[in-house]
């Protein structure tokens, strides 16, 4: 597993030279939160597709 320096290296290597330092912590933002999902995958911290119909109705009152 790449450590916070090693990711952002490659996500600072993967950006055109022009990439503004908003775009550069989009891509930062964007990277941690796919980290946190594919996590919570591995560790079974899911639930049904029932369930989350169920949230976005009470969300949306």
């Amino acid at each position: 597993m790449a450590s916070g320096k090693e990711t952002v290296e490659s996500i600072l290597k993967s950006l055109p030279d022009d990439a503004t330092l908003e775009d550069i912590l989009y891509e930062i933002y964007v990277q941690q939160n796919i980290k946190i999902g594919l996590d919570a995958i591995r560790k079974g911290d899911l639930i049904s597709e029932d369930d989350a119909a169920e949230r976005l109705k009470r969300w949306s009152r």
